[in-house]
């Protein structure tokens, strides 16, 4: 299979699991958004539940594919370990930008950390699988 194409089948299932965890977790942080931001303070809370799971779910998509890209050039670069070294690097990422958003105390903090490791799970496991 031709590593976009992968990295695409890949979002999918990456794509739900993200727009339904921000749509559960929003009853957290959609009243601190609105808390502190006086522009989203008279927006309905389920209308901006719902943007924020569609966003995610839009731009996990749009990662799946440069996912994929990557993955393509470590197929070039390293065929015979690229199956180690992709997911290996996603999961450095994900702890690197984990560790980064918990130590910056944004709103969402805990949202950020599962979608990173879900994002590195998913893309760094499911596009080799899938690529074979």
């Amino acid at each position: 299979m031709n590593t976009l194409l992968a990295g695409l089948t890949a979002a999918f299932p990456i794509a739900l699991v993200t727009g339904l965890l921000l749509w559960i977790r929003s009853v957290s942080f959609v009243p601190q958004l609105k808390a502190t931001n006086t522009e989203l303070a008279g927006w309905n809370e389920r209308f901006l539940a719902a943007s924020f799971s569609g966003g995610a779910a839009v731009a996990s998509l749009a990662f799946g594919v440069l996912a994929g890209w990557v993955y393509g050039r470590f197929l070039a670069r390293f065929p015979e370990m690229a199956g180690v070294y992709f997911p290996a690097l996603a999961f450095a990422i994900a702890l690197l930008a984990s560790l980064l958003a918990w130590r910056s105390r944004t709103p969402m903090q805990l949202e950020k950390v599962l979608l990173n490791f879900l994002f590195a799970l998913g893309f760094g496991i499911l596009i080799p699988a899938l690529v074979g």
